[in-house]
């Protein structure tokens, strides 16, 4: 499932119902939304880092090197915000959370003296449990994907606009969660 496509023109469009669900993305140029997109998006070839290194690229890739942080914008962080909500995905969050542990987990094994076996062996262990977590989750999306079938807990078939609207209370109740834990 896709919010946005390259036409012909080498033009990013966004999906109609991206527009008629988050009515700011209209405000935004071609050049902020290729930033919030490189930025936020699951797929981007940036995925693979932090959001602070993402961030910086998308940014160099889009305007060059140098120049103000065009994330500091008011409307640069509340359509990263609606974007990230139109896609989320509550397995692909847990994957990104499974690889931050892994980083956390090498780092770990990099302070473990080398005649720490027992300790060695756990981190190891801890290690291969995630990997192969994050393994049967990407299995999982990948058949969803080729399925192209979208179904709620209930076995209901859902359209393309009724994932974006499940996809956005889904990250509204998760924030909110998140927030009340920090609060408190």
């Amino acid at each position: 499932m896709m919010l946005f496509s390259i036409n012909k023109k080498a033009l990013l469009v966004l999906h109609p119902d991206c527009i008629k669900l988050c009515p700011e993305f209209a405000y935004l140029d071609q050049k902020e939304m290729l930033v919030v997109i490189l930025a936020y998006d699951y797929k981007s070839p940036y995925r693979q880092f932090t959001e602070d290194q993402r961030k910086p690229k998308a940014q160099t890739q889009v305007y060059g090197p140098g120049g103000d942080n065009i994330f500091d914008k008011p409307k640069i962080k509340k359509a990263a915000e609606l974007y990230r909500s139109l896609q989320f995905d509550p397995r692909r969050e847990q994957i990104i959370t499974y690889q931050k542990r892994l980083g956390n987990l090498n780092i770990l094994l990099d302070t473990i003296e080398d005649d720490d076996l027992k300790r060695l062996k756990d981190v190891i262990a801890a290690s291969k449990d995630l990997r192969k977590a994050i393994a049967e989750i990407e299995l999982e999306l990948t058949q969803e994907e080729e399925s192209g079938l979208t179904e709620t807990e209930d076995k209901v078939k859902l359209s393309w606009l009724e994932k974006m609207i499940t996809n956005r209370e889904r990250y509204l109740a998760v924030t909110k969660k998140k927030d009340g834990l920090r609060s408190t």
